[in-house]
């Protein structure tokens, strides 16, 4: 009965949606599922000064093809988090499930390790799996492919470089889906994609998904380092190393097919 119902059980199902008004017209703007897309709008101030809507396209591949986010003197990244009481959304098209990406690498930390080194083949399975990404066949060297083949048919090679490999991942989505890059800290949001670049190095070596972004601190799921951490947490870190990161590129995919 729905009386019985626990109210964790009612959260579960519970939906939240976003509206827009215009000249008396009522436009459904978002749905979710999510509860970390919820925002609580105050009561004594219009909607439209707490909702900020910033298309998910606003900044393509850059032609020096990197797009990073700003790091600090500190090695940290630069940027204003919105001001209190505002949030920030995008509600441009995205063919890839950014909140089910995000779910899936939230939810699958655990699953088995497939490479010595397995960040990029598990965030390339959150996109498949969470996000709806398709793969492509090819030749495993090119870009403009992706796919991971089943255990009982690993001949040539068990995965594209695309999808087992950080830059080429990140070269795959900035160029052949394509995505976009988010170079804002308060732009971030569940799904998006982060690389790393650390000193010495001239590729970018690591991998992760957005898990979470609350008020500027980005929450990300990972195979190599800590299975839930923080951006912050990561970048502090490595800076106790030899090798801290020097660069981070975060890539909203779009293009499922």
């Amino acid at each position: 009965m729905l009386a019985d119902l626990s109210r964790s059980t009612w959260l579960r199902r519970a939906k939240r949606f976003l509206f827009s008004v215009s000249g008396g017209t009522v436009k459904l703007q978002s749905e979710s599922d999510d509860g970390q897309a919820g925002q609580t709008l105050s009561a004594t101030a219009a909607a439209a000064t707490q909702v900020i809507a910033t298309p998910a396209d606003a900044v393509g591949p850059p032609a020096d093809e990197t797009g990073a986010l700003t790091l600090g003197t500190d090695g940290f990244p630069m940027g204003e988090a919105p001001a209190e009481g505002v949030r920030q959304a995008s509600y441009a098209a995205s063919y890839i499930n950014g909140l089910g990406t995000g779910s899936w690498a939230y939810n699958n930390t655990g699953v088995q390790w497939e490479y010595k080194y397995d960040c990029t083949n598990f965030v390339s399975k959150a996109l498949y799996y969470g996000g709806g990404m398709k793969m492509r066949s090819g030749w495993y060297k090119r870009d403009d492919v992706w796919f991971k083949n089943p255990w009982w048919n690993s001949w040539p090679v068990k995965a594209s470089y695309t999808w087992s490999a950080a830059e080429n991942l990140r070269r795959h989505l900035a160029w052949n889906r394509p995505g976009y890059f988010i170079t804002r800290v308060s732009d971030v949001r569940k799904g998006d994609i982060l690389f790393f670049r650390y000193k010495g190095d001239s590729v970018y070596e690591h991998a992760a998904v957005v898990t979470a972004n609350y008020s500027g601190r980005i929450h990300m799921a990972q195979h190599g380092g800590p299975a839930h951490t923080t951006l912050d947490d990561a970048i502090a870190r490595n800076k106790q190393t030899p090798e801290p990161i020097i660069s981070i590129v975060v890539i909203r995919p779009t293009g499922a097919r």
